[in-house]
């Protein structure tokens, strides 16, 4: 097994998703980039990260499909090996704000 640490990284297309992925890239990680589209966007991420030599996968994911994450690490971890950071940047907006402990996933 490799000792290459694994990030998953959510909301990886564009912005701040792109640049945590690009300099964990740069930092000897192996990724797995999320988001609610796999298009062009998040190719074009990966591209970004490949040329920094990290190995990537990328995967549709919809953070707010909150029954969906537990068999979705699984298969991630069954696939690429065990992950060591997760980014949790994908945008998600509550409709009312409060104190984040508070958020239900009914509050998204």
């Amino acid at each position: 097994m490799s000792n290459t640490p694994r990030a998953l990284v959510t909301g990886a297309r564009r912005g701040i998703g792109r640049a945590i992925a690009v300099e964990l890239a740069g930092a000897g990680f192996g990724l797995v980039l999320t988001d609610i589209l796999e298009d062009a966007e998040l190719a074009e991420t990966r591209r970004l990260c490949e040329t920094l030599g990290a190995q990537v996968a990328t995967r549709r994911l919809d953070v707010n499909d909150v029954e969906s994450h537990a068999a979705f690490l699984a298969k991630v971890e069954a696939k690429s090996g065990p992950l060591t950071c997760l980014v949790n940047n994908a945008g998600v907006s509550v409709k009312v704000r409060g104190d984040l402990l508070d958020v239900t996933p009914d509050a998204f």
